[in-house]
């Protein structure tokens, strides 16, 4: 049985490798702290609201941190049906 765990972008859902730029964000999704994925992994795990999440590359935390100027927060919105077509309106 194999304990490896794989990491995937939570913004484009890539897998890590060795050789990827990884950033991570510790911290409430509405105040976020961006870090090198090395740096993430030397804070405590996020307690209470705060989350992690890991990007691979300058592209993917740059979408992130755009997303939190536009919103006010690093997740992503949750897009529904209702709200796709009240927009087409």
């Amino acid at each position: 049985m194999s304990t490896n765990a794989v990491t995937k972008c939570d913004e484009c859902d890539a897998e890590k490798r060795e050789v990827n730029n990884w950033k991570s964000m510790v911290g409430q999704p509405e105040r976020p702290a961006f870090y090198t994925f090395e740096e993430a992994n030397l804070i405590t795990a996020p307690d209470g609201d705060e989350v992690r999440r890991d990007y691979c590359g300058h592209k993917c935390a740059s979408s992130a941190f755009n997303r939190w100027l536009d919103t006010g927060s690093v997740l992503p919105t949750v897009k529904t049906e209702v709200a796709d077509a009240a927009q087409g309106e």
